[in-house]
């Protein structure tokens, strides 16, 4: 199977196939997106949004590091034809008896020979440094693949920044409103003599503190949008990106991450580098053999106007392996090789677990405070709400309550966005989608 890219056509092996070429783009853009979202239109003057979907597809048409592959890929083809080029035929005309001394000072007695030469390969050197030039290929497509990932991964990283300080802005906007509600309550109060002006200065006070943080998350906000468009080399032309954290996706399991490590991007590239070395090593080996090279040609008697044949053969006498120092380097690398691959897939399959292992309790954590901490947490401020308002409460047990809701929903955003980020490492390492797409609407957490 050939797989066409702008400049080049690349030959890949089937393993290589069956994990990247269909499958990569729709694993990612499987994110936590709403129904809205993944319908959204690109950012226009009308929408001004942009979803996760137009942003991936923005990074494989425009990302400067991707863009650089088709040139290497054409290098790599340029090498597999150079592979193909063998020994070429060799024209050699000598002279002999001409231009001396004494009766040989002209032509009359020079002998003249005209010999093709033509070196033949052995030990089936052009076949080996042609599969040494398309192992290179192979490898080549599989850093491409990694790389594609890695890319990917990271817009879709930055895209959840985005998001999470969206919803950060959100949250900030909703603790704002409370805040004000909270001081006009304290103000009346104050009016009728029930509470003394630091009440009022307190909560002044605190409600300006979250106004200057939006300010602070407004300049952050429109950083990391524009670290989010510059994955396709652009400016952001748009003011938000459509998702919903509130919905938290299902987990995989040890036995489904445990069986995808031999299948993993990572781990295909070892393979990779390893059947590379292998391939030089057998080129190696075939450069130990000595060449042979078959000479014919006519020669002519210029004294007598006869004509004759000339042929031969020649070819190096090895007292030792001419080649043995590269030799030696082959197998170290193929050594080197194999070893990687060994380390590698227990290496891949430790660090899935322990990100399994960090998403199960960052989800009980996320649990915990969405049905135990957010609930306690509303209930003690709506207590203390009405206690202060009936006098049995001050202004400093009013805003700690305050603060402990708005503490649990920032930490539930966090988490939401912590979970997401795991997730998204693991499809990163193994290049399978651990997310399903969400079927709710939004962009901040509830």
């Amino acid at each position: 199977m050939w797989i066409k890219n702008p400049s080049v056509c690349i030959k890949i092996t089937d393993v290589i196939k069956h994990r990247f070429i269909s499958s990569l783009l729709c694993l990612l853009i499987a994110a936590p997106l709403s129904a809205q979202a993944q319908n959204a239109a690109p950012a226009t003057p009308e929408t001004n949004s942009i979803n996760l979907a137009w942003a991936i597809k923005q990074t494989l048409l425009k990302n400067p590091t991707l863009s650089e592959y088709p040139y290497h890929f054409r290098a790599r083809e340029a090498d597999v034809i150079q592979a193909d080029i063998g020994p070429q035929l060799l024209l050699d005309v000598v002279v002999d008896n001409s231009l001396g001394t004494g009766e040989k000072r002209r032509l009359d007695d020079a002998e003249t020979t005209i010999l093709f030469s033509q070196q033949i390969e052995l030990g089936d050197k052009r076949q080996r440094r042609i599969s040494l030039a398309r192992a290179s290929v192979n490898r080549l497509q599989a850093d491409y693949e990694i790389v594609r990932l890695d890319t990917l991964a990271e817009t879709t990283r930055r895209y959840y920044e985005v998001l999470r300080l969206q919803a950060l802005q959100t949250w900030n906007s909703r603790r704002i409103s409370k805040e004000r509600d909270a001081l006009d309550v304290i103000e009346r109060r104050a009016k009728a003599g029930a509470v003394g002006q630091a009440d009022v200065s307190k909560m002044r006070l605190q409600s300006e503190r979250s106004i200057a943080r939006q300010t602070v998350q407004a300049g952050e906000l429109s950083n990391a949008r524009l670290a989010l468009s510059s994955m396709w080399n652009a400016q952001s032309e748009f003011d938000t990106v459509l998702g919903d954290l509130t919905t938290m996706p299902a987990l995989p399991d040890a036995e489904q991450i445990t069986a995808s490590v031999n299948e993993t991007p990572e781990f295909i590239r070892l393979r990779m580098q390893q059947q590379e070395a292998l391939a030089n090593l057998n080129l190696q080996t075939a450069n130990s053999d000595p060449n042979v090279t078959i000479k014919a040609g006519v020669q002519h008697f210029q004294a007598t106007n006869d004509v004759g044949l000339a042929f031969g053969f020649s070819m190096p006498l090895q007292v030792e392996n001419p080649n043995r120092g590269r030799l030696a380097v082959a197998r170290a690398e193929l050594d080197l090789a194999m070893a990687r691959e060994g380390f590698g897939l227990e290496q891949l399959r430790l660090s899935l677990l322990k990100i399994l292992d960090t998403l199960d309790y960052q989800a009980q954590h996320a649990d915990n405070l969405q049905r135990k901490l957010l609930p306690i947490a509303n209930t003690l401020l709506s207590d203390i709400q009405h206690g202060y308002e009936r006098g049995r409460y001050g202004v400093l047990q009013l805003v700690d309550a305050q603060n402990e809701l708005f503490n649990v929903e920032r930490e539930m955003i966090e988490t939401q966005i912590l979970i997401y980020s795991y997730l998204l490492e693991m499809e990163r390492i193994t290049g399978d989608s651990m997310i399903t797409p969400l079927n709710t609407a939004g962009t901040g957490a509830q």
